[in-house]
């Protein structure tokens, strides 16, 4: 198997998936479908129009920087947004639906995942380009252990933060007595 072949299509995989929701992020193409996710995140629905083309603008720039080389804090970020996004259809509290709503969108983030397994595991990532040397001289990411120790460390920072974001939703609604629904005024 040609790891440099398999290294590509997940670079191209992980470039059109980013670059198509950045695309519907930036210009708000589907914005009655991801205003409730919003809400469920703590934003206004005047802050989610603000924020939204700022996410789109991120996942385009991400997307252009992975489909010319794998940059392993790059790679991470993507991971933990789409296993995030996807991990808001559960909290939207939509049972099976939330559920099948996170499978169904798996490859948005083992594709980046794959793709910095690969990367980390087969050499790939001695072959660097001028975009990798830069990423590691910001980000200090020089070799296997210091990568995964980020990507943990983002992992876990994403399970507490979803834990305290659901934990505040149910609080919410308890104190109002089942009545809010997480709707916030325009």
């Amino acid at each position: 198997m040609d790891v440099q072949v398999l290294e590509s299509m997940l670079r191209l995989g992980c470039f059109c998936c980013y670059v198509g929701h950045g695309t519907i992020a930036l210009f708000r193409l589907e914005w009655n479908g991801w205003i409730k996710f919003m809400r469920i995140a703590g934003f206004s629905d005047k802050e989610s129009y603000i924020v939204m083309p700022a996410i789109g603008l991120l996942d385009i720039l991400l997307a252009l920087v992975t489909f010319f080389d794998v940059v392993p804090m790059a790679s991470c970020w993507m991971v933990v947004w789409a296993f995030a996004t996807a991990l808001m259809r559960l909290l939207a509290g939509r049972s099976i639906l939330g559920l099948l709503g996170f499978v169904e969108r798996a490859a948005n983030w083992m594709c980046p995942f794959a793709l910095l397994y690969i990367h980390l595991h087969n050499g790939l990532a001695k072959e660097k380009s001028v975009v990798g040397k830069m990423a590691d001289s910001v980000y200090n990411v020089h070799n296997e252990e210091t990568a995964l120790i980020c990507m943990n460390g983002m992992f876990a920072f994403l399970a507490v933060f979803c834990v305290l974001l659901h934990i505040r939703n149910l609080i919410t609604w308890a104190v109002s007595g089942g009545t809010d629904t997480g709707k916030k005024a325009k």
